[in-house]
C-alpha cells in the first residue's frame, strides 16, 4: 500500500512529467477550497521529513496582523490568500480554475481588483520566504493560485524579487502547473510505480517472496 499527500504528488508529477521536467529544486503550492497545500522537491528528491508532513506551506505566517487560521495560529497563508474570499467579492457561488480565471479578468470591480492584489502581496510574502529557504529553480502554482498569477503575474514576480535574498529572486521562474487535473493521478501512479520503473527485476523478485509468505 501507499499513500501521499496531495500536495506532494504534484510536485513529483510536475518534476517528471510537467513543467519543471528536468529541474532536481522545486517549490509546488496548489490552492483548493479547502485551503493550500506544499511540495518539495529538493536536489531531485521529494522533501518528505520526519513524519512526512514536511511542507504544509499553507500554515506559513504572512500576516501577523491577520486572520485567525483553523490550526490556531493568526495569519496563515491559506487565510489570507483563499479560494472563499475570492469568490466573495466575484459574487460567484463557486468557480473552476478556468471559471475563476475569466471572472478574474474580466472584472473591473474596485473591490475585486483590491482583493487580488492583497492576496498577490500575500502569496509574495510566502513565496520569497521559500525561495530564500529552499532557493528553487522554479515555484510551480496550481488550482485558484495559478489564476492568481494569471491576472497578476508581473506584481508577483516584481514582489518575490524585491523580498528574496540578492540573486535567488531574480533567477527563481513563477509558473503555472501544466497537468491540471491529471496531476494528482500522474503523481499517484509514480509513487505506485516507482519501485517497479527502477528495478524491474528486483521489484518482481520481491512480489513472488510477498505472494510466498502470503499463501504461507
Amino acid at each position: 500500500m501507499f499513500a501521499g499527500n496531495d500536495a506532494s504528488l504534484g510536485a513529483i508529477a510536475e518534476s517528471l512529467f510537467g513543467i519543471a521536467r528536468g529541474m532536481d529544486d522545486l517549490v509546488y503550492l496548489n490552492g483548493s477550497a479547502s485551503g493550500i497545500g506544499g511540495g518539495l522537491i529538493i536536489g531531485g528528491s521529494p522533501l518528505r521529513g520526519t513524519s512526512g508532513y514536511a511542507g504544509e506551506l499553507g500554515h506559513t505566517l504572512v500576516n501577523n496582523m491577520g486572520s485567525r487560521c483553523h490550526c490556531g495560529r493568526t495569519g496563515c497563508l491559506e487565510t489570507e490568500v483563499s479560494l472563499s474570499r475570492l469568490l466573495a467579492v466575484l459574487k460567484l457561488p463557486r468557480a473552476d480554475q478556468d471559471e475563476l480565471e475569466i471572472a478574474l479578468g474580466v472584472s473591473r470591480d474596485p473591490k475585486v481588483m483590491r482583493e487580488v492584489q492583497r492576496q498577490i502581496d500575500m502569496l509574495s510574502e510566502a513565496i520569497s520566504n521559500f525561495v530564500n529557504m529552499f532557493d528553487p529553480e522554479i515555484v510551480i502554482l496550481g488550482g485558484f493560485l495559478a489564476s492568481l498569477l494569471s491576472v497578476g503575474r508581473e506584481r508577483l514576480a516584481d514582489a518575490v524579487r524585491l523580498r528574496s535574498m540578492s540573486s535567488m529572486g531574480h533567477s527563481v521562474v513563477i509558473e503555472k502547473a501544466s497537468l491540471r487535473s491529471r496531476i494528482i493521478m500522474v503523481g499517484a501512479a509514480e509513487l505506485a510505480f516507482s519501485g517497479l520503473l527502477d528495478d524491474p527485476a528486483g521489484f518482481a523478485r520481491g512480489a513472488t517472496g510477498r505472494a510466498g509468505q502470503s499463501r504461507a
